[in-house]
């Protein structure tokens, strides 16, 4: 018996025996953080047992190009020794700029040897990293969900475990930045009106309220409100001190009506939280277009709402009459998660993207 046993009871010590005996208990992870995990280990077998000498900055090296720079990239990049750029480094050279997130020239540009000249262990640091925020999702996060990837900008619907559909959406922009959070879908709006956040009506509304008149609010699809209460009633704009507002002296509600310019679009999904966050049609589609699709004030614009609709509750735009705010409850409540991904699991290996909120230096520092 160990001695750490002794002076035990003999209840106690064949308790400790056995509890020592006991493999811990695994903890169920979700699907990505596997797969990830998979990938990060075919990373360390790969890139990170290259040799990690520097390579002198300089010119872009391309085909064709001869020196000691060639000898030294082609000694980083694990081939024979040789001063000429050949076809093979090419090829090398463009597996290792896929691998981590530059565009596959086969050009040893500056941003090549400064990512092969960071070496293995900061991509290995960041995939941890992403890791840990993959191990927030629940091992098991429902037959049917919503995952938003803020740092991809896409949201991918899954049901039994698989994604069957994608799209892109839009999120916040970095002053406005879409948190990670986790909430439940229980309910869709057709037809929404947009409640105004203060900074917009001071900064927007106000002025031009001031400039052209009170009129112009209503002309322009706004509805003044007496208070933030459900129950509240529209006022005149004519009775809102507007040179307060832009001041900020004064706070005031202001919504958008509902129609073909809302922000809104045509549907919002809420799932309640405190932070006011929640995903929505949009009438700007020329965000969609782009890779960084960094543009909303926090919320999530999703690219093809009717079919996020009819995934969620089996309707469409035109199951919905005209009247404003008109709720849809779910049979089933959906949970959505968000999350911030700027190395992911891809297809075969994987996926670095942009840091657009710097987050990632300040998880290296938590």
């Amino acid at each position: 018996m160990s001695a750490c046993l002794i002076g035990l009871s003999g209840g106690e010590a064949r308790q400790q025996a056995h509890d020592a005996n006991v493999a811990p208990v695994q903890r169920v992870v979700h699907p990505l953080y596997e797969q990830l995990q998979r990938q990060l280990a075919a990373y360390e077998a790969s890139w990170a047992q290259l040799p990690q000498t520097p390579v002198r900055p300089g010119p872009t090296l391309t085909k064709g190009a001869v020196g000691e720079r060639v000898a030294a990239l082609r000694h980083r990049l694990g081939l024979p020794s040789g001063e000429r750029f050949d076809t093979v480094l090419a090829a090398r050279v463009s597996a290792f700029q896929s691998a981590h997130g530059l565009p596959p020239t086969g050009d040893a540009n500056a941003a090549t040897v400064a990512a092969l000249n960071k070496g293995a262990g900061p991509y290995e640091d960041l995939i941890q990293l992403n890791l840990d925020r993959l191990r927030a999702l629940p091992g098991d996060p429902g037959r049917r969900y919503l995952l938003v990837d803020v740092a991809a900008a896409r949201l991918w619907l899954y049901e039994n475990g698989r994604p069957v559909h994608s799209m892109r959406v839009v999120v916040g922009k970095p002053d406005q930045q879409t948190p990670e959070m986790m909430g439940v879908i229980r309910y869709m709006v057709f037809n929404p009106y947009w409640n105004l956040p203060p900074d917009i009506t001071r900064a927007s509304i106000a002025p031009n309220a001031t400039k052209y008149g009170p009129e112009w609010v209503s002309d322009a699809g706004y509805e003044v409100l007496s208070s933030w209460a459900s129950d509240a009633a529209v006022v005149r704009p004519a009775t809102i001190e507007w040179r307060a507002v832009a001041a900020g002296d004064e706070v005031v509600r202001v919504r958008q009506r509902p129609g073909p310019g809302n922000m809104m679009g045509r549907v919002k999904f809420m799932f309640p939280n405190s932070r006011g966050i929640y995903l929505h049609d949009t009438p700007h589609r020329r965000a969609f277009a782009g890779d960084a699709r960094v543009a909303s004030a926090g919320c999530v614009r999703v690219e093809d709402a009717e079919r996020l609709a009819r995934w969620l509750a089996g309707v469409g735009f035109e199951d919905a009459t005209g009247a404003p705010e008109q709720r849809i409850d779910l049979a089933q409540p959906v949970p959505v998660y968000l999350i911030y991904l700027t190395a992911s699991p891809g297809a075969d290996q994987i996926v670095f993207r942009p840091d657009i909120y710097q987050r990632d230096r300040q998880g290296a520092s938590t």
